[in-house]
């Protein structure tokens, strides 16, 4: 997994730079597809255990990333890797590393808050525990989409902004929140009208189901404010500017929403 996991997403981040995002979707799909095939085999055929699932996980992992590998390599994606590899542009790396970096910054300290919120989580009983793991299922589908459309904005504003083309620069930007925020509202419209039917697929439970009806009337209208976060974020980062957004993230999103989670949970407002 050390070598699948980053391999993947070092070529699947190259592909899509290159303007190609439909191979790693159909790799990330062949992945999948092999990962619930072997399971099958090594669990129900070969009775191999938590060792058998290990190693599906792996293997679906490996596919898809040498699928994605496979296909720069022929369209000359890496056709100058053995130049590069021995003349090395410390340069670029310092201009990668300047990117790179508050990202990486930024997604640990998101994962160390995540702890801390799901340590007060945990203090609120069974039934909350099992109903904020079931709203979590419930938000993918506008998560994922938000996700997707920022990505696409770092990508599109990249490239065009590379070309000097900054006015469509700006107008992909405005298309992506407006895709992005008539999506979000449609789908947080459609959740908190079949709520009930939403968390009942995943947990028959009722004290579950009533606390997640809860927890969306509460997130769910204001969901759409996520979108300016996400798709401005990643317009910044196509720009080439990643220590803004990771400032912007870490005082509010890590420091703000713990220290308003301590303070609400202490006064019990659940």
């Amino acid at each position: 997994m050390l070598i699948a996991v980053p391999l993947y997403n070092l070529c699947a981040g190259a592909s899509r730079a290159l303007g190609d995002s439909s191979t790693p979707m159909i790799a990330q799909a062949v992945g999948e597809a092999m990962n619930i095939a072997a399971n099958w085999l090594f669990l129900c055929v070969l009775g191999t255990g938590v060792e058998g699932v290990a190693l599906a996980t792996l293997l679906s992992n490996l596919v898809a990333a040498g699928l994605v590998a496979k296909r720069l390599f022929d369209e000359g994606g890496f056709g100058a890797v053995g130049k590069a590899a021995s003349c090395i542009d410390f340069g670029q790396i310092r201009s990668m590393l300047a990117v790179g970096f508050p990202i990486g910054i930024q997604a640990f300290a998101i994962s160390l808050s995540n702890v801390f919120v799901q340590y007060q989580i945990n203090l609120m009983g069974v039934d909350t525990v099992a109903a904020f793991a079931t709203y979590f299922k419930v938000e993918l589908p506008m998560f994922y989409l938000i996700v997707a459309l920022g990505q696409t904005t770092t990508t599109f504003v990249a490239q065009n902004h590379g070309a000097g083309r900054e006015g469509r620069c700006r107008q992909g930007i405005r298309i992506s929140l407006a895709l992005a925020l008539a999506a979000t509202l449609g789908l947080s419209a459609l959740m908190l009208s079949v709520g009930r039917w939403a968390f009942w697929v995943f947990d028959e439970n009722p004290a579950v189901i009533e606390t997640g009806l809860r927890i969306i009337g509460v997130t769910f209208p204001f969901y759409v404010l996520y979108v300016f976060h996400q798709v401005l974020g990643d317009a910044l980062r196509g720009y080439g500017t990643t220590f803004g957004p990771m400032v912007v993230v870490v005082a509010n999103i890590c420091v703000v929403r713990t220290v308003l989670l301590a303070l609400l949970t202490a006064r019990r407002f659940g």
